[in-house]
């Protein structure tokens, strides 16, 4: 009985240990494709997928930059290197009419 019930725990462990690296590998993957804003902070420079300067950041909220006035959409950035901030939209005719950059829906003005 005493031999039947190591060889449970003896495999219950590693398979829990798997089971809770996977969770915590989920969540953060989730967390990144959610938000789209992690590593931005304020005073980097954004660019667009065209690589024009499009200012510098002056907020971050949970889903999204402030820039030079005007919101960015957290989906709207491809990638964060360094003091960069590059966005998958150009810099020029990509603000909605709600005055936000990027991100989906709503009628594109310019």
């Amino acid at each position: 009985m005493t031999g039947t019930l190591i060889t449970v725990v003896l495999w219950a462990l590693p398979v829990a240990l798997l089971l809770w690296v996977l969770l915590l590998l989920a969540r953060s993957i989730a967390r990144r494709r959610r938000s789209g804003v992690e590593g931005v902070a304020p005073g980097m420079t954004v660019y667009g997928a065209d690589d024009h300067m499009i200012g510098v950041v002056d907020a971050v909220a949970p889903n999204e930059l402030q820039v030079g006035g005007q919101f960015i959409a957290g989906n709207a950035v491809r990638r964060v290197v360094g003091n960069r901030v590059d966005l998958a939209t150009p810099s020029l005719g990509r603000v909605l009419s709600c005055g936000r950059v990027g991100g989906a829906g709503g009628r594109r003005d310019g």
